[in-house]
């Protein structure tokens, strides 16, 4: 058994030994076509793959085989050594796979020519010649006019012969001249630099820049970030690379022949000492357009091409020229390996089964160059998790621990947090048990004594780990969703730790009980609200009430019993107010003590008659709360949304006359320095103007109490604090109040004094406070503007003018309109630090529930908009995927789930600098014009809307469009929105060109979201003009 025939086992039972080249079965049976060792040419042009038979695995005992049950058998991968027999004995043409064959490869084309190594590791551990490199230079700018001298051959080409080489690829790839002038700047269309037109792979591979976390290959894109280059070679970003510092751009183009050189050699496509110079220049340069796997490939017959449709046999020309060469590729090509060889003494077939080291001739190996990989090269195919190799390169292992989430905090309990555990892989040879998927996902059943665990991980890195100890680690890299049918009993044996980053929802359908046994305590940063449809009871020994500031509490009847006392105490004023009668009935003595003096006012008071009369009603005091007034929780008792700005109006409901009040709520402060500065015109004139509650506020913030009080004596009714009186409140001074306690702290103690607010006692007083023009609507009060920028014209016009604008509004069709103050929303708080250490961000990098980041970047519906996430605007791409992904929860998450037809038209967009500096085409042109128009800011310089970034840049804002909605149905969609999503500004835009379709911009900011109150929270355009400063209807356009 100690010969090859032997080994095949021609001994009656036909035994053989092969490598897989295809695993492809149509018939989806397990099947894979093997290479036989002995009994198939390796020769693939004789004997192609696709002619080989089919070899029918067999399957383990434990496994049925049968109507799907069992393990399915597709184990080999291309380049798998397998071991097995021939169902047809002699015949030899229904190979039947017994089992694989573990080993120790050799470095493979493949991995040599895309390792992640330095070159000098590369020559280190490669088999054949390894050439040194020497290199001297005449100049180290992109400015050279020859190209440099190298003192170094590549056998048997000499060192003329090697430089020629490398001229005619100069000249090929850049244009660069022999002898005279040296295109190292030259980047092409596509990214490739520099004289030889190298890629980032090339250069990865080579040592001048860093891998990607998690391994792969760099892009071309990313060589203009100077943090991914290495430094060798003094080279320490890509301007350095293209000014060919320390004649770089030679060095390593040397570097790259050499190393392909060597790869070539080991894998036999070059023999040093037979291979003529024109086969070896043929191969490098072949190499240099398609890897050292593609000239290997075209040795053997196959042609490959790069992304342009170049192929490897027109490269081969130009270095076979290069040193006086025919340019013929199979002219002087290496004879395949005769059949006969297999079955001599003289085969590349290493020993016995018994000898791990297998080796073979070139043809029987994986014939896509993809196994074995890098990481398994020169190390046996044995799982690295299973023999616990120092590196584990490849294994879930380094990323697991590096991408631990920690400090994770406990409620309560602010100086206690905890940490995702570190893995507890502690395996040793032979007790792992290992299962490895070829996309890495991996399953370990360790029995290492003293370590056993079991674990389970998806590529992505969740997973689930139970260590020695019992304990179960479990981590969910995506969504979690847990379905149960029926009950669900958790327990406990120690502590229970939640912590939500965002918000917890919990919805119970039938009775919830709660029993605590020990202490209960609940912190509440925000509001909180607890809304009980029928009976809420609440009993403890001692209840303890503690408002800091107002305790507030309605009823339609109210009920206090006490079995024995009731103490009552006020620091300052106590105040009871009836709209009935007033009963106290006191079983005991009843005493009053006053500092100060009594006063008693009835129309009847009875002293000790034995009858007590019961006091008059006042008519100046009200029933209830007045009218309109809103209570310190937020809600109006009678919601007189005509007079006051303070809640929202009901849907649809809302009247043109409460929009255009908002609108003219901000004073013109030309028009004040012109009326000494009091905001009342100079004729006196009391126009009949819409009084509200933000116009009162805007003048009083705007001008002052004093002000206020100044132009209410001009109309001859004496101060604020007179009308106070006249109105049966002496209590209140209106300068200090407001100077103490603002616009709001007034209403308030108007309201408790039984007056309503401010605007209430102002109208029945007789008294309208003019509300000059401010921010109207340009669209329908250019004539308004007109009058009011001629400072000789009478500023009383103006304001009737003003008035107009409703008038004008109904005349061009607007019937719906929504100035109501909008819901507040919470923020949803998110969390993005799992791209933190990403330099790659695909487009299928999920960002929300129902969008990726190539959703609102790359693929947004308009083409012109289509842009990759880059550094911009002083934001890191990582800054602006936060922001992106805050956007897609806050926002698009919550409009998509109620409006399934939203399209994002666009979201992420290059600053103007940038699109000024790249645009190319008329797309980015486009995006350039579009996002002129959208810079907020209309006061600042051209130079500095440049340099500024809007929210389109950095990912905080978005337009959309609504499938199959009619031009009235944004409308209703902006309200929803309005009211149901935390945002910055909604933009409600419409427009009488092109397709005439409406859009909605929104831009949304964490935390600097505009106020709810924000005049400009919400505004109208048409044709990119702001026509209302509020949501109006302008579908009749």
């Amino acid at each position: 058994m100690n010969n090859v025939d032997n080994l095949f086992a021609k001994d009656g039972f036909f035994w053989w030994v092969g490598v897989v080249e295809d695993r492809k079965d149509p018939l989806k049976l397990g099947r894979v076509k093997v290479r036989i060792l002995g009994y198939h040419f390796a020769d693939l042009q004789t004997l192609p793959t696709e002619d080989l038979p089919w070899a029918m695995p067999m399957q383990p005992i434990l496994s049925a085989a049968n109507s799907g049950v069992g393990d399915a058998p597709v184990g080999p991968v291309e380049g798998t050594w397998c071991i097995g027999f021939f169902a047809d004995g002699a015949d030899c043409q229904q190979p039947i796979v017994m089992g694989t064959i573990g080993a120790i490869p050799n470095s493979s084309a493949t991995c040599i020519a895309n390792s992640q190594s330095s070159t000098a590791n590369q020559q280190k551990n490669a088999q054949g010649n390894s050439i040194g490199l020497t290199v001297t230079s005449t100049a180290t700018t992109a400015s050279n006019t020859s190209s440099n001298a190298i003192t170094h051959t590549l056998p048997p080409l000499t060192q003329a012969q090697t430089q020629s080489l490398m001229d005619a690829l100069g000249q090929k790839e850049s244009s660069s001249v022999p002898g005279g002038a040296q295109n190292y700047s030259t980047v092409n269309s596509i990214g490739y630099v520099g004289k030889y037109q190298m890629g980032a792979s090339t250069l990865q591979t080579l040592g001048y820049i860093t891998a990607p976390v998690g391994g792969g290959s760099r892009k071309n894109s990313e060589l203009s970030n100077s943090n991914i280059w290495t430094g060798k070679d003094g080279i320490n970003s890509e301007s350095d690379f293209l000014n060919n510092k320390n004649n770089v751009q030679e060095t390593s183009m040397f570097s790259n022949l050499n190393m392909n050189y060597n790869t070539l050699v080991n894998n036999g496509t070059i023999d040093s000492s037979n291979s003529t110079p024109d086969q070896t220049a043929g191969y490098l340069a072949a190499a240099h357009l398609v890897g050292a796997g593609g000239a290997t490939q075209l040795a053997k017959g196959t042609v490959k091409a790069d992304a342009n449709g170049t192929t490897a046999s027109t490269y081969y020309a130009l270095g076979s020229n290069a040193v006086g060469g025919n340019g013929s590729v199979l002219a002087n090509a290496p004879a395949p390996l005769p059949v006969s060889s297999l079955n001599s003494s003289n085969t590349n077939y290493a020993g016995s089964l018994n000898n791990p080291k297998l080796g073979s001739p070139d043809a029987f190996t994986d014939p896509n160059a993809v196994y074995p990989t890098c990481d398994y090269s020169g190390r046996q195919d044995t799982n690295q998790l299973a023999t616990n190799n120092d590196s584990l390169n490849g294994s879930p292992l380094p990323d697991k621990d590096k991408n631990r989430v920690k400090d994770i905090t406990i409620a309560n309990q602010y100086d206690v947090n905890w940490d995702e555990p570190p893995s507890a892989f502690k395996a040793k040879y032979p007790y792992n048990h290992v299962k490895q998927t070829e996309s890495g996902h991996v399953v370990e059943f360790d029995d290492t004594p003293n370590a056993e665990r079991i674990h389970i991980w998806h590529r992505t890195g969740t997973y689930v780990e139970i260590d020695q100890y019992g304990t179960v680690s479990y981590k969910v890299k995506g969504d979690n969703y847990e379905v149960m049918a029926r009950n669900s009993n958790v327990y406990v044996g120690g502590n229970y730790n939640v912590t939500v980053e965002g918000a917890h929802n919990l919805q119970i359908k039938n009775t919830l009980n709660v029993e605590v046994l020990g202490h209960t305590t609940v912190n509440l940063k925000g509001n909180a609200d607890i809304n009980v449809s029928e009976t809420l009871n609440l009993k403890a020994q001692n209840i303890n009430i503690e408002a800091q500031q107002n305790l507030n509490m309605y009823a339609q009847n109210m009920y206090q019993h006490t079995s024995t006392d009731w103490d009552v105490t006020a620091n300052n004023y106590a105040n009871v107010k009836t709209g009935g009668s007033l009963n106290f009935t006191v079983g005991g003595n009843e005493e009053h003590r006053i500092s100060g003096t009594l006063d008693a006012d009835a129309s009847i008071i009875n002293v000790n008659s034995g009858t007590s009369s019961p006091i008059a009603p006042v008519d100046a005091i009200k029933t209830g709360l007045p009218n309109g007034v809103v209570s310190p929780v937020g809600e109006s008792t009678n919601a007189d949304y005509s007079l006051t700005n303070t809640k929202p109006l009901p849907v649809n409901t809302a009247t043109t006359s409460n929009a255009t009040a908002k609108s003219l709520s901000t004073t013109n402060a030309s028009y004040a320095s012109n009326n000494n500065a009091v905001g009342t015109p100079s004729n006196g004139i009391n126009t009949n103007t819409i009084l509200t509650t933000g116009g009162l506020a805007s003048g009083i913030n705007t001008y002052g109490a004093p002000a206020i009080n100044n132009l209410i004596k001009t109309q001859n009714q004496g101060s604020v604090d007179d009308i106070f009186r006249n109105a049966g409140v002496g209590n209140i001074s209106f300068v200090q109040t407001i100077q103490s306690s603002g616009y709001k702290g007034l209403n308030a103690s108007l309201a408790l004094a039984g007056l309503g607010n401010f605007e209430n006692v102002l109208q029945k007083a007789g008294i309208t406070i003019n509300a000059p023009l401010g921010n109207a609507s340009p669209a329908v009060t250019v004539p308004v503007n007109n009058i009011v920028q001629n400072q000789s014209a009478d500023h009383a016009i103006a304001l009737e003018q003003g008035q107009n604008i409703l008038n004008a509004f109904k005349n061009i069709g607007v019937t719906k309109i929504d100035a109501s103050v909008p819901v507040k929303i919470s923020v949803i708080n998110t969390d993005a630090t799992e791209f933190a250490n990403w330099n790659t961000f695909p487009d299928s990098t999920q960002l929300s529930k129902y969008f990726t980041l190539g959703s609102v970047s790359t693929r947004v519906h308009d083409v012109n908009f289509q842009f990759p996430i880059q550094d911009q605007g002083g934001y890191t791409r990582y800054q602006i995927i936060t922001n992106l992904k805050a956007l897609c929860i806050n926002v698009l998450d919550k409009i998509y789930t109620q409006y399934q037809t939203m399209v994002i038209n666009d979201a992420f967009r290059p600053t103007i600098q940038w699109l000024q500096t790249n645009a190319t085409d008329n797309n980015a042109l486009a995006a350039l014009a579009s996002s002129l128009s959208d810079i907020e800011s209309t006061s600042t310089t051209l130079t500095s809307q440049l340099s500024t970034p809007n929210p389109y840049n950095i990912g905080l804002a978005c337009n959309l469009h609504f499938t199959n909605a009619s031009a009235s149905d944004y409308f209703t969609i902006a309200q929803w929105i309005k009211n149901n999503v935390s945002y910055d500004q909604i933009r409600l835009e419409y427009t009488t060109l092109g397709n005439s379709e409406p859009w909605i911009g929104i831009t949304f900011k964490s935390m600097l979201n505009r106020a709810p109150e924000a005049l400009d929270k919400n505004i109208t355009l048409i044709n990119g003009t702001v026509v209302a400063n509020y949501l109006a209807d302008l579908s009749s356009f």
